[in-house]
């Protein structure tokens, strides 16, 4: 009821936001308090429920974005509920509209590719449109009408060969929203991936078609707007900049990499980045699954239960490196003590009173300290138990 009474403010808020900002990215929270009846009383929890954010650049898509926010707050309530029986929604204490600031992507006219991707092994085609801002439609060109010489100069025999495309209400520079428009049209797949220092996917079809458009989206910070670059190769491009020299089969959606093609297609329906979640292989149907492992629930004879205590000193700091990921440590953990208590879960007489220390070489009294204490353990299984 709370979801649907707030459906047409929500709305009225993100019309008013797009227009404001022409894109933006919005996410629904629930803060609820839960009640159960115990036999020592009703307990109270206020867990939240949050909504995955969602990308807004047109007016039509929110509709849909805000039923699919509400649905999965719905299903993490119900999750939240199956896990502990006699929980009821006792009241709704905030209903949050949470707003990330996002830049809708636009083409542009010929830009260089930046240094790094300056390589004629990666397969990258930069049409040069000079004068115009459609470098997405060039693209699209050269991926159907490919020329061994050249292939970032537009030719005449392009120009004719635009004439076969449908671009019809499609406004350049090409938007996020003309994508499915583009693939409807001229029954092809568009995917997208953006390039940060390192390569990550923006838009991936849902269509079915037999000819994927594989693009790559530049933006330079100085310039409002960004340019898209063709791949013709998308393993060839990933390749370049892993590791294994042998030729690898990338997934588009999460990356991941496969010595064998079969392997790729094998993985393709069961991509976490597809489903949100890990593949689950359930027991074939009439097939039956037994608990054998009776040992495992039984307590080992000993435990030895253990804690480190330590100071934190600082410093120095490295030189941070923009060229790839690093780690910049402030402080290191010295350790200064320690406590452990044998404890035996067959005869409790032969647990021990509790042992600790404080001062140097601390790393050494206690591995020599636990490699003692575990000898004298396994003579008394041998023996005893």
């Amino acid at each position: 009821m709370q979801l649907l009474a707030t459906r047409k403010i929500l709305k009225e808020k993100l019309m008013s936001l797009l227009n404001e900002k022409k894109g933006l990215k919005f996410g629904l929270t629930q803060k609820l308090r839960m009640k159960k009846e115990t036999e020592d009383g009703v307990i109270y929890r206020e867990p939240y429920f949050k909504s995955k954010s969602k990308t807004i650049t047109h007016p039509d898509m929110i509709n849909d974005l805000i039923r699919e926010a509400e649905e999965e707050i719905l299903n993490k309530i119900g999750d939240w509920i199956s896990e502990g029986s006699n929980w009821v929604i006792d009241q709704i204490l905030d209903h949050y509209l949470n707003i990330i600031e996002y830049t809708p992507l636009r083409g542009s006219s010929y830009i260089p590719l930046p240094k790094k991707l300056q390589n004629s092994m990666l397969g990258l085609i930069n049409p040069k449109n000079l004068d115009d801002n459609e470098c997405f439609r060039w693209c699209h060109v050269r991926k159907l009408n490919p020329q061994k010489v050249h292939p970032e100069r537009i030719k005449l025999t392009d120009k004719e060969f635009v004439k076969k495309l449908d671009y019809s209400g499609v406004t350049f520079p090409v938007q996020y929203k003309d994508y499915n428009k583009i693939e409807k049209q001229n029954q092809i797949n568009v995917n997208v991936f953006g390039y940060l220092g390192f390569f990550y996917p923006i838009h991936l079809s849902k269509e079915k078609n037999s000819i994927d458009l594989d693009l790559l989206y530049i933006e330079e910070e100085e310039k409002p707007t960004g340019y898209y670059v063709l791949i013709t190769d998308f393993d060839r491009l990933m390749n370049t900049f892993n590791k294994y020299k042998a030729k690898k089969h990338f997934c588009k959606r999460c990356l991941h990499c496969f010595s064998r093609k079969d392997l790729l297609e094998k993985h393709s329906p069961d991509c976490f980045a597809l489903n949100g979640t890990q593949k689950i292989e359930l027991p074939a149907p009439g097939s039956k699954v037994f608990f054998k492992n009776y040992h495992r629930k039984q307590p080992v004879p000993f435990i030895i239960a253990a804690d480190f205590e330590a100071v934190t000193k600082k410093i120095d700091t490295c030189s941070q490196n923009n060229d790839k990921s690093y780690t910049d440590p402030y402080q290191e953990h010295q350790p200064c003590g320690y406590g452990y208590k044998v404890i035996c879960h067959q005869d409790r007489s032969y647990s021990r009173a509790f042992q600790y220390y404080r001062g140097e070489d601390v790393i050494e009294k206690f591995i020599e300290n636990i490699n003692s204490e575990a000898e004298s353990c396994k003579e008394i299984v041998k023996k005893t138990f």
